[in-house]
């Protein structure tokens, strides 16, 4: 008797794209519709600590520095650190509506081009279009996206300059890189995070070319001095007399461990991309060349090292771990790939 072929379960999708395309469209509009515009719907706003029609400290700074590229306020309205991270407010502040509503509209743009960008990514590393699927279900079907995803943080704009990072760098267009790293740095400074994983992804990868090697280092040493400039010019153009910029302090720490939503909400983050790839890192892996693996788990762990500085140095919540889905949903995706095939 023939033997009987091995079930995959993601066979399914390879089958039905359409529909497979339909559902990810459909589950992304679910996923950022609770708290679009901060109009949180009531079933969550008891969660939120937020009251309708107020904003968060983050948000009230972001709102005022749009407003300020309206001509409608001042800059000492804005605090720094939010005063030097310009690029998401001034582009919102093109936009023909109301300073809330514009910044939420470029963050559903910003998440819908990061879905692009995963898909793309995923393709650049030879995954088939089911497991491509399933990197970006782990995105979209996640708390950060629904809670930080289409209001007024900024966290997706500037998450999708790392997604931009990575997917430069794994498909060997790095020479757009200094580029991308002066709009990543006056977007945010966090997205710095991404340039140790360019490091050790084309050093890995470029050990055997010495020219191609040199070359992706000088870019990469180019893209850091763009990256400095960018923040101290960014510091020199919106500098005001106010004096809220985050530092470390034992007060700050105290009142973030304190507090059970900085758990809460670091868990919550961490979700399934987190879960799977910190599964992979423990579990005996023979199918995949661990190399392969390092550069991904170096951004990981950049975003695990970011969360912990928030501890002491900001107001800690998901949004710092939410820096490093752009490499633990690769890990994860490598995870279930090497599961199926041994199925």
């Amino acid at each position: 008797m023939p033997k009987k072929p091995k079930y995959n379960p993601l066979q399914l999708i390879d089958n039905n794209r359409i529909l497979a395309l339909i559902i990810v469209v459909l589950l992304l509009i679910i996923m950022l519709y609770p708290r679009f515009n901060m109009q949180d719907i009531s079933i969550i706003r008891p969660f939120t600590g937020v009251k309708a029609g107020e904003m968060t400290p983050d948000q009230k700074n972001y709102y005022n520095f749009t407003e300020y590229f309206k001509g409608k306020s001042e800059l000492d309205k804005i605090f720094p650190p939010f005063s030097y991270r310009p690029l998401m407010p001034f582009v919102a502040s093109l936009l023909p509506f109301d300073s809330m509503l514009s910044m939420s509209i470029v963050n559903v743009i910003a998440n819908l081009l990061t879905v692009l960008l995963i898909y793309l990514t995923l393709r650049q590393l030879n995954f088939n279009y089911s497991l491509r699927i399933v990197g970006i279900l782990l995105y979209i079907v996640s708390f950060p996206l629904m809670y930080y995803g289409s209001s007024g943080f900024l966290e997706p704009t500037a998450n999708l300059f790392i997604y931009l990072i990575v997917y430069l760098t794994v498909s060997n267009r790095i020479v757009y890189l200094p580029i991308v790293f002066i709009l990543a740095a006056i977007t945010k400074e966090v997205t710095i995070i991404a340039l140790p994983f360019a490091l050790v992804y084309l050093l890995v990868n470029n050990r055997s070319n010495l020219r191609e090697l040199k070359k992706s280092m000088f870019l990469l040493l180019l893209s850091f001095l763009f990256f400095i400039i960018a923040n101290l010019l960014i510091r020199y153009l919106f500098s005001t007399d106010n004096t809220y910029l985050w530092s470390p302090s034992f007060d700050t720490a105290i009142g973030n461990l304190s507090r059970a939503k900085t758990y809460l909400s670091f868990i919550l983050a961490f979700g399934l991309p987190g879960l799977f790839s910190l599964w992979y890192f423990i579990s005996k892996q023979s199918g995949l060349n661990k190399k392969k693996l390092l550069a991904w788990y170096c951004g990981t762990l950049c975003a695990i090292l970011l969360s912990a500085y928030s501890v002491v140095a900001a107001y800690s919540d998901g949004r710092f771990i939410w820096t490093g889905y752009p490499f633990m949903i690769v890990i994860a995706v490598y995870f279930f790939q090497e599961r199926l095939s041994k199925a």
